[in-house]
């Protein structure tokens, strides 16, 4: 979930397709414009022994690419991620590579 930082706004789904520790890339079907500033709201799930977990923090998109009549693929860069929600972040994100790797592995052995 987004809330872009101007007047009146409202919160905005996302579907987050590309985590890291220094920002996102997202699915959306609003429009958010080039260095919109918005309040990040992630759910990080349990996975690979770790709890689930909420991160807030503040972005800035960087980059906003029209996919479809109604669908955007934006790119969010994180601006000041915690220390305790920076390092939750880096966790899951490790997690769920050495999960993609060993799915890889298992699939090119069979």
């Amino acid at each position: 979930m987004v809330t872009p930082r101007w007047a009146d706004a409202v919160p905005i789904e996302v579907e987050t397709l590309d985590l890291s520790v220094s920002g996102a890339a997202c699915r959306t079907r609003e429009c958010l414009p080039l260095k919109t500033q918005v309040g990040v709201d992630l759910v990080l799930p349990g996975a690979g022994g770790l709890d689930p977990r909420r991160v807030a923090c503040e972005g800035v998109v960087v980059g906003s690419e029209r996919t479809g009549e109604r669908e955007w693929r934006v790119a969010i860069y994180f601006l000041g991620l915690a220390g305790d929600d920076h390092e939750a972040v880096r966790r899951f994100v490790f997690v769920m590579l050495e999960t993609d790797r060993k799915g890889q592995a298992a699939t090119m052995s069979s």
